[in-house]
Parts: C-alpha cells; sequence; structure tokens
C-alpha cells in the first residue's frame, strides 16, 4: 500500500498480460495520466481500491479499466473515447467484501452475471450509470442492495447501446 503514481503516459501496453497496468492487491494512487493505444484494457484491478484521479483513457482495444469483484476503486475526473469498452469493465461473478460503486465519472460495465451474496452489501450511489453487457447480463442479490440516488442525479441502469447516459 502507498504506492503513488503521478504523470504517467502508458502507450501500447497490454500485448503479453492484457493490461497496460494491474494493480493487486494494493491501494495505489494514480493521477494525472494516460493509458492510450493497449492491446486490451487500460489498468486492470484485483483486490485493489485504487484511487484514479484525472485521467484519460483514449483508444485502447479492450476497457478503459477493469476490476474484479475484490476492488473498490475511487474514480474522479477521466475522460474516455474510442476504447472498445468506455468505461469500468466489471468481472462477473460474487462479491467478495462490501462494495459501493460511487464513480458517476465513469460507466460500470457488467462483464455479465453479478451476485450480492447473503451477507454482502452492493451500494451504489448517486449519479452512477451501470450498464450490462448484454440482455442476459444480470445482478443477483441475495445479500442488500443499497441505491441512492437523487432526483437530480439518479442511479441509472440502462443498456450498452444507450449512448445518451454514460
Amino acid at each position: 500500500s502507498g504506492n503513488t503514481i503521478d504523470h504517467l503516459q502508458s502507450y501500447y501496453g497490454g500485448y503479453f498480460y492484457g493490461h497496460s497496468l494491474q494493480a493487486v492487491d494494493t491501494d495505489l494512487s494514480i493521477s494525472n495520466s494516460t493509458f492510450a493505444q493497449s492491446d486490451s484494457d487500460g489498468p486492470r484491478l484485483v483486490g485493489s481500491d485504487a484511487v484514479l484521479t484525472d485521467h484519460v483513457f483514449t483508444d485502447n482495444a479492450g476497457a478503459a479499466v477493469s476490476m474484479d469483484l475484490n476492488s473498490n476503486p475511487t474514480i474522479t475526473g477521466v475522460t474516455v473515447a474510442n476504447n472498445g469498452i468506455n468505461g469500468l469493465q466489471v468481472d462477473s461473478g460474487s462479491l467478495g467484501k462490501d462494495l459501493t460503486w460511487n464513480d458517476p465519472d465513469i460507466v460500470y460495465w457488467l462483464d455479465d452475471d453479478v451476485v450480492v451474496p447473503t451477507g454482502f452489501t452492493l451500494q451504489i450511489d448517486a449519479g452512477q450509470v451501470v450498464k450490462p453487457a448484454h440482455a442476459n447480463a444480470e445482478l443477483h442479490v441475495d445479500g442488500t442492495l443499497d441505491i441512492n440516488g437523487t432526483a437530480a442525479d439518479p442511479v441509472v441502469f440502462t443498456s450498452s447501446r444507450d449512448d445518451t447516459r454514460g
């Protein structure tokens, strides 16, 4: 923990390992950086509560950012353009801990079914946009789902084809 990256420019990564940068079991802080032209995703978060601030994610073949269900990032001030997925690709599977999706600057893209098991909570805060990758990608809740939208900033679940939101 305590790892910090500032003003990184990462181009053409992801050829061998699928991501331009991978944070595994670390609470990495990355700011003022660009991730572009990756053969796959920009940063990949695995068991990471990373803080990503003021980034440009552009022209990556995969997602702007991807994560597993043991990650709980904070993402603000991002620009996404021309990526395979202009958002945060969330792996399918079951939550391994309580999560809060509170990153309205980036769309959460559900790769496939996500399960909130008994004893776990998924909190989705105001302004967050969530898009399933396809019609059969579902959110299964056996635990607790806490959606905290407001009239001015609702939580929006919509199609991956909907470009009016996110």
